[in-house]
């Protein structure tokens, strides 16, 4: 079981398309600093009508930045890890079995890259992504299953015991490091 959102996790943003990046920075913590202050959000989802450099944000994380009479104001931001407690987790979702299995990545500290599972005959195969940042496969074998995640910055979670569950979290046996500060 998760723990409850923080108060920081219910504030939430829809990145532009082009900085969404295919979802890649689904699940992602920005700091956001408008006209009178700043907020710590997740992206959760993508703004296609919105301009490039541009966050779509929920009502409390705009009354954090600006007076929401503004509507829209500019702003600048930057990513930041998830200040996120526990290990990362996998959700399955609804109607996952071994001929079809939706996977999304939750509870992680930097942005994901990429899902893989291990294959004893053809060694890793990648899961791909759709737009809507869930992992998808079909014709997998039984499970368990050995899992490989990657985040944007090259460090990787392994799971050998991965179970293939319906509508369910599996609890991974670990988190993302907080990456290095740049010099």
């Amino acid at each position: 079981m998760l723990p409850s959102p923080a108060p920081w996790d219910t504030m939430a943003g829809a990145m532009n398309k082009t900085d969404y990046r295919n979802s890649e920075v689904c699940g992602a913590c920005v700091i956001v600093t408008g006209q009178t202050g700043s907020a710590l959000i997740r992206i959760n989802d993508q703004c296609p009508e919105c301009k490039v450099g541009d966050i779509d944000l929920t009502p409390n994380a705009f009354e954090r930045i600006g007076p929401k009479t503004l509507g829209r104001m500019p702003i600048s931001w930057h990513f930041t890890p998830c200040p996120v407690t526990g290990n990362a987790v996998v959700y399955f979702s609804s109607g996952s079995t071994v001929w079809w299995a939706g996977i999304q990545v939750r509870n992680h500290r930097n942005p994901v890259r990429s899902l893989e599972v291990f294959l004893d005959s053809s060694g890793w195969t990648d899961i791909a992504r759709k737009p809507y940042n869930r992992f998808e496969t079909v014709s997998m074998p039984a499970a368990p299953w050995v899992v490989r995640i990657r985040d944007v910055f090259g460090a990787e979670l392994v799971d050998s015991a991965v179970p293939l569950l319906d509508d369910s979290v599996y609890e991974l046996r670990g988190q993302f490091p907080v990456p290095a500060k740049k010099q």
